[in-house]
């Protein structure tokens, strides 16, 4: 006797369905590790506190690393004698420019054009970044209002905001 077996439609498509989970996870895991980088784009820029002590938050993604290093302030010819906090960044990793005012800060490309209003990185992840300026903020009318338009890069990527909300 010859019996014909039926397939059960549930449990075809219960291995249909896990063949193609099982392809896209292989498609996945091997494809992330050769993927390239999200490049660097900002997608938001607030500047909150005070005028005194601004924070500035950038959202976005691709950031990379945090950037190590950069200069002391306080080593850079003409920007006065004292003990600064902040850094300047080489190669248009990391800075802000008032473009109101003008002024700028954390940009580094040798001695004679840096900022002397360093910046304090406060947070850095892939997707968001905090900072704060260094001690000479303040100085010469270097410091931000309500109303100045304020443009900055990170690794590259460059955003702007009007300044608002301070107190």
């Amino acid at each position: 006797m010859n019996a014909k077996k039926r397939l059960n439609p549930g449990k075809l498509l219960v291995v249909a369905f896990m063949i193609i989970v099982g392809a896209i996870s292989s498609l996945a895991a091997s494809g992330s590790a050769n993927a390239a980088p999200l490049p660097a784009s900002v997608s938001s820029v607030t500047v909150s506190g005070s005028s005194a002590a601004p924070t500035v938050t950038i959202q976005g993604v691709g950031f990379g690393a945090k950037p190590v290093g950069g200069v002391i302030t306080g080593r850079i010819p003409g920007c006065g004698n004292g003990t600064f906090t902040g850094r300047d960044y080489p190669n248009g990793e990391l800075w802000l420019l008032d473009t109101t005012v003008p002024w700028g800060a954390g940009y580094y490309s040798g001695p004679s054009s840096s900022n002397c209003v360093g910046l304090k990185i406060g947070v850095w992840t892939a997707r968001k970044v905090v900072l704060h300026f260094g001690n000479s903020y303040g100085s010469f009318n270097w410091s931000l209002n309500n109303g100045d338009t304020l443009a900055l890069s990170v690794n590259g990527a460059p955003g702007f905001t009007t300044v608002s909300g301070l107190s």
